[in-house]
């Protein structure tokens, strides 16, 4: 589900074809999971990021947007530690953002 503020470029906009052919039931899934959160009424961050490896935490990663300020991965440690902090963070209430190094 694209949001507002991502500019894919030509590489995210072929991925996207390509998981609407192999994988349509994840896409359509995933569409629908963030329909239901933006209805609802509630404070809600859907996190979204690249291929995820297991590499040791760097503690620095970007904050961007499909296309924007984002590369191809981002390590599980560090992943988590964005998610942890938006518990008490109201920056991304209502947004989207992709996290990657």
């Amino acid at each position: 589900m694209p949001f507002e503020k991502d500019q894919p470029k030509f590489a995210d906009k072929m991925i996207r074809g390509i998981m609407k052919i192999v994988v349509p039931k994840v896409l359509n899934d995933a569409e629908r999971h963030a329909e239901i959160l933006k209805d609802s009424g509630l404070n809600w961050i859907i996190v979204r990021g690249p291929r995820l490896t297991t590499e040791p935490e760097k503690g620095d990663y970007r904050i961007g947007w499909v296309g924007v300020n984002a590369s191809t991965s981002i390590g599980r440690e560090d992943l988590a530690d964005f998610l942890l902090k938006q518990i008490e963070n109201e920056q991304y209430i209502h947004q989207m953002p992709f996290v990657s190094y």
